[in-house]
Formats: structure tokens, C-alpha cells, sequence
């Protein structure tokens, strides 16, 4: 490599450090100095390209399948499919279920380009085990530190990197629909409810929907949620956007697959760009976000992978969005709610 492509590497791999500086807006100017010499193009290659920390274990193949307490995991083809499985508790999370949660989405196998989330039997999941919760007697300390670490766990569904679609029915309850919203792509089966139901239990949202639920709906329409124990079926929550697809009975799973393995066949450093930093960005100043936004597409628009598919597209070997994509998908959207 000569002096020139040297160079570009390094203004290349600065500029990736300095994106996710930006991404951090809200440190101090010497912290962001300090970040900013830092993050050169060691660095910026290190957090953009290698991914989270994977399971070790050998076992774990792309046929491999974990099943713990509360939470299985299998793999299907490229697509991770994480399930609840307390379907006596209506998959109500209690702090095991959390850490286990946790402790996936830390270290999701490295085969794995999407990941679907579901729930076993009738419901997806019920929100807080509240029967824990009035067993342990938690002082606020003890439950604020919960809290947090719903908000920790929650964070890495949606800031991991990789898309994860939710396959939704039953019950989206309470901390259901904390974690449904921390999702990026939510399909209901037409049986799928949503409800806020604190305010008649005497408690309130704790693991991030007044960040998560309120940014998809308005913080208006949350607190009336909460205040009336309003619950919206399938079709009303899609209105609102708590779902983008309503499938037909009894096909939530199956067609969360299908847009799972659509998505994975994405290029990869795209997918982690959209997971982790729209909606950080939209967090930011209209000036810093469209600062971040050029970063980022430099960052993402400039690889190898990226070549080859525009390659593809210039040689037309890849097909063309035209109206006919928009078409086919409004039949399969009115077939999925039939």
C-alpha cells in the first residue's frame, strides 16, 4: 500500500473514531477531544467491524440450540429465534428470565444476522412477575436498580447490531410491550393486545417505555394508555405503530421468519448502522444529526461489500425498486391481515 491509500486509511479510519464520538454528544468537549485522538483507525475498524463478544463453546454450530430456564434459543438457517418459555406465567419476566435475556442478547452466536424474538404458547409476554415483585418487598432502592437493569438488557436488543424482529400475539403487556418497542420490526398475530395496565395495578412503567413506547405512540397517547387501561387490539396498535404487520392467525412466527431471513441477507455493516444509530441520531440537534448521518454513510458506503452490490446494481443484475415492488407488498400486507 502506498503513502496515499495510507493516508486515505487513516483520514478514513478517523473519521469513522469521530462518528462515534458524535454519537456521544452529550460528554464534555475534553472528553470528545480525548475520544477523538483515540480513535483512529485501529480503533474505529475495532467498533465498527468486530462484533459483540459470541459464545465460545464449540457445540455451538449453526444447527446448535440452547434451551435455559426461562429463555431457548435455536438457530434457523441465518436467523436467531429467542423465546420465552413461561407460558404458565403468560412469559411473565422475573429476574431470572431478565438475566437470561441478558445473557444472550450479550453474546447472540456469531452465525446469527437476525434474530426473532417470540414467546411460547398464547402470549407473547405479560410484562413484570408482579407476584415476584410483591414476594421480594423491594425498597425503591432495590427496585430502581431492577429497573435498570431492564434498561440495561432492553439496550442491547436494540443497540446490538442486529435486527431483531418480533413475532407478536396474545398478550403485549405492561413490560411486554417495553420489550416488544425496544424491537425493530414487530409482526401481530390478529389475537395480539397491547395494554399499559400500571395505573390500575398501582404501579408504573419501568423499563423504558416512557423513552421507547412514548416516542412510537406520543407521550400523550401513553399517559391516556395508562390512565384508562385502554387495551388496543391488533389493528389499533398497528395504526399507532406498535406493529408494522398484522399476519394471519396464527402466523405471527412464520412471518417474522420471512422478514427475519430477508433482512439478513442485507449487507451487514448496513444493518448495524440502521440498528444503532437512527435512532440515536434522532436524539441529536437537526445540525448534529445530519453531521452524524454523513459519518455514518461514509463509514457504511465505503467498504468492499458495498462495491460489490452496487456493482451488481450498475451491471443490472439487481433488480430495480419500482412500482411493482410497492404493489406486491400491499397484497401481501392484505393478505397478512385477511
Amino acid at each position: 500500500m502506498g503513502t496515499v491509500e495510507r493516508s486515505s486509511e487513516a483520514v478514513a479510519g478517523f473519521c469513522r473514531g469521530i462518528f462515534w464520538v458524535t454519537i456521544g454528544l452529550a460528554d464534555s468537549a475534553n472528553k470528545w477531544a480525548r475520544s477523538a485522538s483515540k480513535a483512529g483507525e485501529r480503533g474505529a475498524i475495532v467498533a465498527l467491524k468486530r462484533r459483540p463478544r459470541r459464545w465460545r463453546n464449540p457445540q455451538y454450530s449453526r444447527s446448535f440450540a440452547v434451551s435455559q430456564k426461562n429463555v431457548t434459543v435455536h438457530m434457523d438457517e441465518e436467523v436467531a429465534v429467542v423465546t420465552l418459555n413461561r407460558p404458565a406465567k403468560r412469559n411473565a419476566i422475573d429476574e431470572a428470565t431478565l438475566a437470561e435475556l441478558d445473557g444472550i442478547f450479550s453474546s447472540l452466536p456469531r452465525e446469527a444476522k437476525a434474530v426473532v424474538l417470540t414467546g411460547a404458547g398464547p402470549h407473547f409476554c405479560a410484562g413484570l412477575d408482579l407476584k415476584e415483585h410483591h414476594d421480594k418487598e423491594r425498597t425503591a432502592v432495590d427496585f430502581m436498580r431492577v429497573c435498570q437493569r431492564w434498561h440495561s438488557t432492553f439496550d442491547k436488543i436494540q443497540y446490538g447490531g442486529i435486527p431483531v424482529v418480533a413475532a407478536l400475539h396474545g398478550a403485549v403487556v405492561g413490560g411486554g410491550l417495553e420489550l416488544a418497542a425496544a424491537t425493530h420490526v414487530r409482526v401481530a398475530d390478529p389475537s395480539t393486545y397491547f395494554a399499559l395496565p400500571e395505573g390500575q395495578k398501582g404501579i408504573f412503567t419501568g423499563g423504558g417505555a416512557t423513552v421507547r413506547v412514548a416516542r412510537i405512540i406520543t407521550p400523550g397517547r401513553m399517559v391516556e394508555m395508562m390512565l384508562t387501561g385502554r387495551v388496543l387490539t391488533a389493528k389499533a396498535g398497528m395504526a399507532l405503530g406498535l406493529a408494522h404487520e398484522i399476519s394471519v392467525p396464527g402466523e405471527s412466527l412464520r412471518a417474522a421468519l420471512t422478514l427475519a431471513k430477508r433482512v439478513a441477507k442485507n449487507a451487514a455493516l448496513s444493518n448495524y448502522a440502521m440498528v444503532t444509530s437512527i435512532s440515536r441520531i434522532a436524539d441529536m440537534s437537526a445540525t448534529d444529526g445530519m453531521f452524524a448521518e454523513s459519518l455514518m454513510a461514509a463509514v457504511v458506503q465505503t467498504g468492499g461489500e458495498v462495491q460489490s452490490r452496487l456493482g451488481a446494481f450498475v451491471d443490472k443484475s439487481l433488480a430495480k425498486v419500482t412500482p411493482q415492488h410497492a404493489a406486491a407488498g400491499a397484497v401481501a400486507a392484505g393478505a397478512s391481515a385477511g
